[in-house]
């Protein structure tokens, strides 16, 4: 009988591309991503047959470009869960070969649930130090703003519709954020979002409202109209001369 040679079995994995903001880029093996759809790619010999598995499931098929490069998307999005991506490669005489290393990730398409909690503000600028509360006036435009959350999620912090940055959830479930640069002076409304590992964003939590104000107050002019000696021989309306009674 003639003798069968297979291709070689692929010693590297399929590179998987996550194309769905906000996080996007290359997949990394045991990570997440919210890509129910990504690219999956890798190279090969011109001409051969590439056919992509998840676990055993076949996905479907490409065929290997005259640059040596192929890619694939999944016609059906991947369900939300764990994924094992490897692929064989088959050539025209229809041999195939053992399947490549696999690439493992999890698909999460779920967004982290809204948070019900406005964030917390504290003013730490003398003489008045401590939390802010809802409604009020603070002279601190860089107050401390903290919360809870999953560990390890994003932080996004909004005023009003505007960005001011992100902090990351510790391992103890807080979060703190300091604006920068300084919150101008006049009304704020401070929220957050949540955004988890796979890039999944929540919705906006309750906002507290509150009004900074750095500018002290102006201090009352006082208008001298007369000045009266009443003590002594000489009494009388001192004016504005030196040594000058009238």
């Amino acid at each position: 009988p003639p003798v069968v040679n297979p291709p070689a079995t692929p010693t590297t994995p399929a590179t998987v591309f996550d194309d769905k903001q906000p996080i996007t880029g290359n997949v990394s093996n045991g990570s997440s991503t919210n890509d129910a759809s990504p690219l999956i790619s890798g190279t090969g010999t011109a001409g051969t047959t590439i056919t992509v598995y998840d676990g055993n499931t076949v996905l479907g098929t490409t065929t290997v470009g005259s640059d040596g490069k192929w890619s694939f998307t999944p016609t059906t999005p991947l369900t939300d869960g764990t994924h094992s991506i490897t692929y064989t490669v088959k050539d025209a005489a229809g041999n195939e070969s053992g399947k490549s290393p696999a690439i493992d990730f999890t698909v999460d398409t779920i967004a982290p649930d809204t948070p019900t909690t406005a964030p917390n503000a504290t003013d730490d600028v003398a003489p008045v130090i401590g939390p802010i509360t809802a409604g009020s006036s603070t002279n601190d435009n860089t107050p401390t703003l903290t919360g809870t959350g999953t560990a390890g999620d994003i932080i996004t912090v909004y005023d009003g519709a505007t960005k001011l940055g992100t902090a990351t959830v510790g391992s103890d479930g807080k979060w703190s954020f300091t604006p920068s640069p300084a919150l101008a002076d006049g009304s704020h409304s401070i929220s957050y979002t949540a955004t988890d590992k796979a890039g999944n964003e929540s919705g906006k939590s309750p906002a507290i409202d509150f009004t900074v104000d750095t500018i002290p107050p102006l201090a009352n002019a006082v208008t001298v109209l007369d000045l009266y000696d009443d003590v002594g021989a000489i009494q009388g309306t001192i004016s504005n001369s030196p040594d000058s009674l009238t």
